[in-house]
């Protein structure tokens, strides 16, 4: 009994020190946010001291893509080089298990001198918190929903331009990164309306929420407000986080887990239907060479961006600027991936 109050009165110092920097430690991520894990990434560490601010001498891009993806998103970068003078910072968001594979394809090519970080997105982080009413499998990713938190994911950036991976650079991105917004608009990006011909009927609201859901009325929403096309957007997070444009995005996201808030199919999947819940009148438009989708009848040979919206992405179909696309395509060093002919293969496994 001696030996045991004897080992206790031993060890009590040790426990109590533990316990109190266990709890100074607390106390100094509760007041240093920057030094705890970001909320969405499985082993993402924020750099100590990190305070959010507008860099308008580099140009901040991310690009969110699994490992399937990665050879439209390093063609992506490759493109964005290529026609710029600008230094480009890269901020390129995947899922931990992916994060090796990454780094060996970025350093084993053409890429491997470029300034770029790796953000790991866990995709628990949103499991449940989202529903997708379509067949199309890639609009239920989680990676796909990851560009409505963006500030949780660029805790030190204020500025950042987002791009799909299925998208190709051909003008100077310096130009559209600089682009004035509206006093307000927390946002810049293509007016969908601006794009496509009347005839065939506009992208607005209508097609995406459900006009007669009390939280659309109440969030005063027209059905006939045009789109905003998430796939490619300017965002200043200064203002970003100042109108708590995640928290909303968040609600939005989630009411319609509950609630058939957004409409059947593909329009009112993935995050289209979100972000026009919340930025309908919160964007500012750019002019439409910045997002020329690519497969509409008004596609214009003067595009600074092409954009392969829908599932016939150039690493996998022929189609409209393929050949402009294979210019900048970074080889994978493993030769996993590749370019395929997905139609090619279908009918030559009809034949078999």
């Amino acid at each position: 009994m001696q030996g045991l109050k004897r080992g206790f009165v031993k060890w009590t110092p040790w426990v109590v020190t533990a316990i109190t920097a266990f709890l100074v430690l607390l106390q100094f991520t509760r007041q240093h946010p920057g030094m705890v894990r970001n909320p969405f990434s499985a082993n993402n560490d924020v750099n100590a001291g990190c305070k959010r601010h507008v860099d308008m001498d580099t140009v901040h891009v991310i690009i969110m893509a699994d490992v399937t993806n990665f050879i439209g998103m390093l063609t992506l970068a490759n493109s964005i080089l290529q026609n710029t003078k600008s230094d480009v910072m890269f901020h390129f968001v995947t899922y931990p298990s992916d994060v090796t594979y990454l780094r060996e394809w970025i350093q084993g090519g053409k890429l491997k001198d470029i300034s770029y970080k790796i953000i790991e997105f866990s995709k628990e982080k949103l499991l449940g918190k989202f529903l997708v009413r379509s067949p199309r499998s890639d609009l239920a990713s989680p990676l796909n929903f990851a560009r409505l938190f963006l500030p949780d994911l660029l805790p030190c950036v204020g500025r950042v331009i987002f791009i799909d991976a299925d998208c190709l650079v051909l003008g100077d991105i310096s130009d559209l990164y600089h682009v004035n917004m509206a006093p307000g608009d927390v946002a810049a990006g293509l007016r969908m309306c601006d794009f496509y011909d009347k005839s065939i009927g506009l992208p607005t609201a209508g097609l995406v929420l459900n006009a007669s859901h009390p939280e659309v009325k109440k969030a005063n929403i027209s059905k006939d407000v045009c789109m905003m096309n998430g796939g490619v957007y300017v965002a200043d997070l200064m203002k970003w986080e100042q109108h708590n444009i995640s928290q909303q995005l968040q609600f939005w996201m989630e009411l319609n887990t509950r609630e058939p808030v957004f409409k059947y199919g593909d329009n009112g999947s993935g995050t289209q239907a979100v972000l026009i819940a919340v930025l309908h009148d919160k964007y500012t438009p750019i002019p439409k060479e910045w997002n020329t989708i690519s497969g509409s009848h008004t596609s214009t040979p003067k595009a600074k961006l092409v954009h392969w919206n829908g599932l016939a992405k150039p690493w996998l179909y022929p189609g409209l600027f393929v050949t402009d696309w294979l210019q900048y395509y970074v080889p994978d060093p493993h030769g996993r991936y590749r370019p395929r002919n997905v139609w090619h293969e279908k009918k030559a496994a009809k034949k078999m």
